[in-house]
């Protein structure tokens, strides 16, 4: 990941799989390009906001320890086996997603 985060600002897409590793550090930085996140097999402990431009989310095995308001004006979205470290997913952050994204 440190050889290509320099050209986060060029990024249309990412998918990543990080082997269960903590990947906070490198998804902070502004990606105004980036329309399709994919990660699989990861955590994360803070809030990609920086991601705000993304339509298609897909995220599978994933720890979360952040909030998911990044997760708005979607068009696409898959979530599988998503752990979070705060307490259950509830229903009800579902629904703040969904509401988030009109367009899905």
């Amino acid at each position: 990941m440190p050889f290509v985060v320099p050209y986060i600002h060029r990024w249309r897409t990412l998918w990543l799989n990080s082997r269960g590793f903590d990947i906070s550090k490198y998804i902070n930085e502004p990606a105004p390009m980036l329309r399709r996140l994919r990660i699989t097999e990861a955590s994360f402990t803070s809030d990609i906001v920086a991601f705000g431009g993304v339509t298609s989310v897909d995220l599978a095995h994933v720890t979360i320890a952040a909030d998911l308001c990044f997760l708005k004006n979607l068009k696409e979205l898959r979530l599988s086996r998503i752990t979070y470290k705060f307490g259950d997913a509830t229903v009800n952050k579902l629904g703040d997603i969904l509401n988030a994204c009109p367009e899905l």
